[in-house]
Order: C-alpha cells, then structure tokens, then sequence
C-alpha cells in the first residue's frame, strides 16, 4: 500500500504549511489567543479565501469534495503551527456532521455557508 501524497495533496498540504508559516509565531499566537474571539479573525477568512473550509464537502454544495486524506493533510499543518482556529470544531465536527446527517435544507443551508 502506497501512503505517500499524490500531487494534488501534497501541494495542499505546501499551501497550508506555507501560510501558517506566515502567520504564527510565539508571539502571534500569543496575540491571538488573547484576543476577544481567542483566534485570529483574519487568518480564519484566509483559510476560507484559499477554499480550506470547504475541503471535506461535496462540490455541488461549494466545497472542495475532498477525502478525508485532503482534511488529514490540512489539520497536519495547522497543528504543526499549533493554529488555535476551531478547523476541527466548525468545519470538521460540525460541518461534518450536517453532511453526513442533515436534510438537503440543512446541507444548502449551513454547508455552503461554511464553504
């Protein structure tokens, strides 16, 4: 079995790496922490500007219809940045669940919003 990336993850995964190399530092991370929402706002609109948020969902409904090996190449990153965003809670969990449980209402709704 071949675990290894193919091309189209691996320059995901070097989008990601690339941007949070950009934006955390000790102190950033610091900053952002502390801020009112306990994350930074614009890197939080950066991953959604890159369509990160819309990795896991289906096209149809403005997603990236991706794998879970594309998320898993994503969280990779943003935990080796030890990003403090809420990927995991909203797009992840959240988000996730509404795709896998949600009526089609519940998916328009909420998915593309997150996408």
């Amino acid at each position: 079995m071949d675990f290894r990336l193919n091309e189209e993850q691996q320059m995901l995964q070097d989008t990601v790496a690339r941007l949070v190399r950009g934006e955390y530092s000790f102190e950033k991370r610091l900053e952002y922490s502390e801020s009112e929402l306990g994350f930074s706002e614009s890197f939080w609109k950066q991953l959604g500007e890159l369509g990160l948020m819309g990795v896991p969902f289906p096209e149809e409904l403005g997603g990236f219809g991706g794998t879970g090996v594309e998320v898993q190449s994503v969280m990779t990153e943003l935990g080796r940045g030890l990003c403090i965003e809420p990927y995991l809670q909203s797009v992840v969990l959240g988000g996730g669940l509404i795709s896998h449980a949600g009526n089609e209402q519940q998916k328009e709704q909420w998915l593309a919003g997150i996408a």
